[in-house]
C-alpha cells in the first residue's frame, strides 16, 4: 500500500470552494484507500452532486472523510504514522472477488462486522489525530465586514480600498483563511460597503 498523498507547502492546500448551492461552502475532504491499486490519497468531494463510484459501493475503495480543516502539510507524516499500520494488515487481507454481479471487496479470513470496527477505527483515528490549522473557509462578508464597516467611509478612494483589499487578503493568509473567492471579490465586496456609506450621507 503506497502512500501517494504529496508533501503540501501550505495547510490550506486542500480547501476549495464548493459547488453553487451546496452547504456548507467549503467542499468536504477525504482520505481515498484504494485496496484494490493499493494506494492512499487524498481529494475533496461533493458526494451529492458527483455520486459515489461504484467501487466505493462494492468497499474496493474506502473514503474516509477528513476535517475541513485538516492541515495538509503534516497529512502525508499522520497517515504514515497512524493509518498505514491498519490499511497495511487489510490490505494483506484484501481480494476482488466476484460475487455473481460484481467485484467486491474481501478480507480473507476477517468477519463483516471485524471489516466494520476496522473501518470505524480509522475514521476515530482521524477525527481525533488528524493534523489541523486554526484557520478555515469564509465567506468574504463574514471575513471582512467588521474590519470594513470601521475602516471605510464615503469618501475611501479607490487606491485605499485596493491597500486595504491587499492587507485583508494576506491576514486571510497568515490566519489560514481561505475565502470564497478571489482578489476582484473583495474589492468588489468593499466598493459595495462604500457605496452603502455613500448612501447613507
Amino acid at each position: 500500500m503506497k502512500n501517494l498523498i504529496q508533501d503540501y507547502t501550505s495547510p490550506v492546500a486542500l480547501i476549495e470552494s464548493n459547488y453553487s448551492g451546496q452547504h456548507p461552502r467549503q467542499m468536504p475532504i477525504h482520505l481515498f484507500v484504494d485496496f484494490e491499486n493499493e494506494e492512499i490519497t487524498v481529494d475533496s468531494r461533493e458526494y451529492a452532486i458527483s455520486g459515489t463510484p461504484m467501487s466505493e459501493w462494492h468497499g474496493l475503495v474506502w473514503s474516509l472523510p477528513a476535517p475541513y480543516t485538516v492541515d495538509a502539510t503534516k497529512l502525508a507524516a499522520f497517515v504514515d504514522s497512524e493509518l498505514l499500520p491498519v490499511i497495511q494488515k487489510l490490505s494483506k487481507k484484501f481480494e476482488s472477488v466476484w460475487d455473481g454481479s460484481n467485484f467486491v471487496a474481501s478480507f480473507g479470513g476477517l468477519e463483516s462486522d471485524e471489516v466494520v470496527s476496522a473501518r470505524r477505527e480509522l475514521e476515530r483515528v482521524i477525527e481525533d489525530n488528524c493534523p489541523i490549522h486554526d484557520g478555515g473557509f469564509w465567506e468574504i462578508g463574514e471575513w471582512l465586514y467588521d474590519g470594513a464597516q470601521q475602516n471605510i467611509t464615503a469618501s475611501t478612494t479607490d487606491d485605499e480600498l485596493d491597500a486595504f483589499c491587499k492587507e485583508a487578503l494576506a491576514e486571510a493568509e497568515s490566519q489560514c483563511v481561505v475565502l470564497d473567492g478571489d482578489a476582484d471579490d473583495v474589492l468588489d465586496f468593499l466598493k459595495e460597503i462604500r457605496a452603502d456609506k455613500q448612501e447613507e450621507e
